[in-house]
């Protein structure tokens, strides 16, 4: 079974940037490894729902801050 961050990351949640969970910050990875799979999968869904700009937005925010 995929992590939670596995999971994010083959969805495209993460910048280019980030290829691996230690490139976030703590209390990022605390809360993605805190996540069910249902919230995993609102994520999942809202995102794929958003335009370009606003997925390159939650893709800065998602390496850098606690959500």
């Amino acid at each position: 079974m995929m992590s939670n961050f596995d999971v994010l990351y083959k969805a495209g949640l993460f910048p280019g940037n980030v290829t691996q969970e230690s490139d976030l910050d703590p209390k990022v990875q605390a809360t993605i490894k805190s996540l069910s799979q249902e919230e995993i999968s609102a994520l999942i869904s809202m995102f794929k729902k958003l335009d370009g700009v606003a997925q390159d937005q939650v893709r800065d925010l998602m390496r850098t801050a606690s959500f």
